[in-house]
């Protein structure tokens, strides 16, 4: 069926629609992206979590981002933490991760976050060793033991965190050299618009794995800076909400919005009622796939594309950085 898409670059426009340094590694300056990273041209993104097991539908959506970038060239793919089942050894990423998202042509545009299962018992030393390099200090994964960097697609700072199995491995909270590092490097890069990615959402409306209080200051310090888009995982489903504020109440001027999309292979979740339920705008289950965002001078575009082809209702939209 994918061959059969006809698929852009998603919605265009601006107006809300809704139907490193001594811490951190910042990439600014070899960000790896693709052909068109220049300010003022729209970058075309995709992301998705929760990837590759022996019996995960990995395949499907590396096939889905092909098709995807054949129709408009990617500038990044972000895995979005999870990316091998179930404990993120190096042998479960080359047997899973490496055959489908791992390939040669989906690799050079990569630029990864690990999720809880990459620290099930070790301190993500196979997920460093896959895509850093066996025992290297850093590479695109960012510094060993720490996962943690920045980089810029055209206009855009695009920031990626760490919040490893709840924050335990790699502290989160105030002062911590990650939220240190994270304020300083928003400091340093003052971008029109800013998008920050890591595995465990600090709101979103899935029962399964809840909300991570420990990422707490890493949502907050992002929200102070002025900062736009988050992108989580953790929640196997696919979860549009609306902009929220430092304590995620509603923030239609200034708040982030979130995406959850732990949507990329592993099985999927289908309970809802948690506690930012009614900030949802849209969500989706039963249905695996990837978020496509069309970074813009100015603004975003989305749209959730499954590997059937389709965006589900209400799973696109626009919107504008603040």
């Amino acid at each position: 069926m994918l061959g059969l898409l006809l698929l852009g670059a998603g919605p265009g426009g601006c107006g809300e629609t809704t139907n490193g340094n001594a811490l951190g590694h910042d990439t600014t300056a070899d960000a790896g992206a693709g052909p068109a990273a220049a300010a003022g041209q729209a970058q075309v993104i995709v992301a998705a979590g929760d990837i590759s097991c022996e019996d995960c539908g990995q395949d499907e959506t590396a096939a889905l981002i092909r098709v995807l970038s054949r129709a408009q060239p990617l500038a990044a793919i972000l895995p979005l933490g999870d990316e091998a089942y179930q404990d993120g050894d190096l042998a479960e990423f080359r047997d899973n991760y490496a055959p489908s998202w791992g390939s040669p042509e989906l690799l050079a545009l990569t630029h990864p976050v690990p999720g809880n299962h990459e620290y099930h018992h070790s301190n993500g030393d196979g997920y460093f060793d896959y895509f850093d390099g066996a025992g290297q200090a850093n590479g695109i994964a960012g510094p060993r033991g720490q996962g943690y960097y920045s980089f810029d697609i055209g206009g855009w700072h695009l920031i990626a965190l760490n919040s490893n199995d709840g924050c335990h491995a790699v502290p989160c909270e105030v002062g911590s050299p990650q939220q240190s590092w994270l304020a300083a490097d928003l400091a340093a890069h003052p971008s029109a618009c800013a998008l920050a990615f890591w595995h465990n959402p600090r709101f979103q409306g899935g029962t399964e794995s809840g909300e991570t209080e420990a990422v707490g200051p890493l949502w907050e310090t992002f929200y102070d800076a002025g900062g736009d888009v988050v992108l989580n995982a953790h929640e196997h489903n696919y979860q549009q909400l609306a902009p929220l504020d430092r304590s995620g109440a509603p923030d239609p001027a200034r708040g982030v919005r979130t995406f959850v999309v732990g949507t990329g292979g592993a099985g999927l979740y289908k309970r809802f009622g948690g506690a930012h339920d009614a900030a949802i705008e849209t969500r989706v289950v039963n249905a695996h796939g990837v978020l496509e965002l069309t970074l813009l001078p100015g603004g975003y575009s989305w749209r959730f594309v499954t590997v059937d082809g389709v965006v589900p209702d209400g799973a696109s939209g626009s919107a504008s950085c603040h």
